[in-house]
């Protein structure tokens, strides 16, 4: 036998519905706000935000090489040659080429962080005006 509802169940249902369609409105009221302040920003910021991105795209393929490539890392030289860390022996050429790509590392990711930093300061700098 199913139970029968009760008054107070529909009461409920009808302020839940009211309560979502409300919610509805305010976050398409904030999504059309944030469109509009995108919209707003200086064509440096716009431009240094795609550059943050690409640094980042090539900071992650820089990791993403090292990784695969050097998987003995860190390469150190050390009395009779270089090594890995797990003792592996490496050549002149191999230990360059990983402290290039350490090199390569500190690089992208600075670029990364100094793109982002100088994006959110240009966008500050527009939003305040």
């Amino acid at each position: 036998m199913r139970p029968v509802k009760d008054r107070t169940d529909k009461g409920i249902i009808d302020e839940t519905r009211r309560f979502y369609d409300q919610m509805v409105g305010e976050v398409t009221r904030l999504a059309e706000r944030d469109r509009e302040e995108a919209r707003r920003r200086g064509p440096m910021a716009k431009a240094l935000f795609a550059a943050c991105f690409l640094a980042g795209v090539l900071a992650a393929l820089t990791c993403i090489y090292g990784v695969a490539t050097f998987r003995d890392a860190p390469i150190r030289q050390t009395g009779s040659g270089y090594a890995g860390k797990h003792g592996a022996p490496h050549t002149r050429e191999h230990y360059e080429k990983f402290k290039l790509w350490e090199k390569c590392m500190a690089v992208t990711f600075g670029l990364t962080f100094l793109t982002g930093f100088g994006a959110v300061a240009a966008d500050r700098t527009t939003r305040r005006k």
